[in-house]
């Protein structure tokens, strides 16, 4: 969600620029600078349509519609390639206190702004994919933006589209029915060792003179071991429409770090529908389904349920389309987020062999967001509504990606020991 921090930074560098300009003009000329309101409200109806419906977005669309019109007189006059000597009264005082709302904008965008998580900065490569399909009949990859990772990937089912379908049909959620992010580590490593700066206080990425104590540990826990790259499983994640994979990219960026690759999805076909009208869109779900949270009642308890359910056939499609590519011998290993067993072992159960295990972040007390992701790193709006700190140094994800380690050494050490045992 960094991104959406600086594209909403674009917007305000924008509206800055065509508000204060009117204090600067000393001879006559021509207000080339005026072409910056109508691209300030283009570039913030962008910034809904990729990164989703928010207040903070919605307000700067808001001001820089008022902009561009303030601003239509002096359009006209540079399309006339007339000169101008002076700015009318009127429009100087409209130019002040839109400069005075962007200042007040800038200083709420930069308050809530989510703490920088680029996962390039540690070592890990991201790769995003656009799917098609739906949870009855699956998903596929789009074939037209096919990278090196998927490339034995089954695209028999690809629906044909335009170029110009193909970007209507992504926004508003219905033929592109999803994303699917890969987490990768840049450079492969032998072995994934569940050892973690947390349990000495090094290399934290924190303050030079800050002190992180150990944790201590739990003698019922599995064994701490080292896995090899080999027979590292792959991490399965499904966001919900509450929570979608951004919520959770810290922990998948340490988790790639330490040499897992980790495939999420985010799925809004038309047969996951939670409202039946325009909220299901890819931009105004995730807003609709936090507002609804916010205001609770029978409504959300209606979306939780069904949200599940959908979440549950999200797993089942995404294994479904990883063991297709990586073959039905490779192993996999689901970490979920507020789904019961009984949901897990629903899905789990068709793919017999292939699930390694899996880790239910709710059942690590010191995750608090159940449900949400990680707020206090990239929705710190949200975070703040809900009494959340902001966290800046990735305490949490850090903690949850070594106990993620953890239990997958110990889920692998137990099957050496009963294959020892059976032998």
């Amino acid at each position: 969600m960094f991104d959406l921090f600086l594209g909403q930074c674009l917007v305000l560098l924008l509206l800055f620029i065509s508000g204060v300009r009117v204090f600067f003009i000393k001879n006559p000329k021509i207000d080339a600078a005026t072409v910056v309101s109508p691209f300030s409200f283009i570039v913030s109806l962008l910034v809904i349509a990729i990164w989703g419906f928010s207040y903070i977005s919605l307000a700067l669309c808001c001001l820089s519609f008022v902009v561009f019109v303030t601003n239509l007189r002096a359009i006209f006059r540079l399309s006339a390639e007339l000169f101008v000597d002076h700015y009318s009264a009127v429009f100087i005082v409209a130019s002040v206190i839109e400069t005075v709302l962007t200042l007040v904008l800038a200083a709420a965008v930069l308050y809530f702004r989510p703490v920088r998580c680029v996962p390039t900065d540690f070592g890990v490569d991201k790769t995003v994919l656009s799917v098609n399909g739906n949870a009855a009949s699956g998903f596929r990859v789009d074939s037209g933006i096919l990278p090196e990772t998927l490339e034995d990937a089954d695209f028999s089912k690809v629906a044909e589209l335009s170029d110009f379908s193909r970007v209507k049909e992504f926004f508003l959620g219905h033929s592109v029915s999803g994303t699917v992010t890969i987490y990768s580590p840049t450079e492969k490593v032998e072995w994934i060792s569940s050892d973690d700066s947390l349990l000495n206080g090094i290399d934290f990425f924190i303050g030079p003179h800050d002190v992180v104590e150990p944790f201590e540990s739990n003698d019922d826990e599995p064994a701490v071991e080292a896995l090899s790259a080999a027979e590292a499983p792959l991490l399965i994640f499904v966001g919900s429409a509450l929570a979608e994979t951004f919520c959770y990219e810290p922990y998948f960026v340490f988790l790639a770090q330490k040499g897992f690759t980790v495939i999420t999805a985010d799925f809004f076909a038309p047969d996951m529908r939670l409202f039946n009208d325009r909220r299901d869109s890819r931009i105004f779900r995730r807003f609709s389904v936090v507002r609804a949270m916010l205001e609770g009642g029978e409504e959300f308890e209606r979306i939780k349920g069904e949200m599940a359910a959908f979440t549950q056939k999200g797993y089942e499609a995404l294994s479904s389309l990883v063991l297709e590519k990586y073959g039905n011998e490779r192993k996999v290993f689901y970490i979920t987020d507020g789904l019961s067993s009984e949901q897990i072992f629903a899905f789990s159960d068709k793919f017999p062999g292939s699930v390694e295990g899996m880790l239910q972040m709710e059942f690590i007390p010191e995750y608090k967001n159940v449900g949400l992701g990680f707020i206090e790193q990239t929705d710190i709006l949200l975070a703040h509504r809900l009494g959340i700190a902001r966290d800046g140094e990735f305490f949490i994800p850090r903690y949850l990606s070594f106990k993620t380690v953890q239990q997958l050494a110990g889920f692998v050490a137990e099957k050496k020991s009963r294959r020892k045992v059976s032998d």
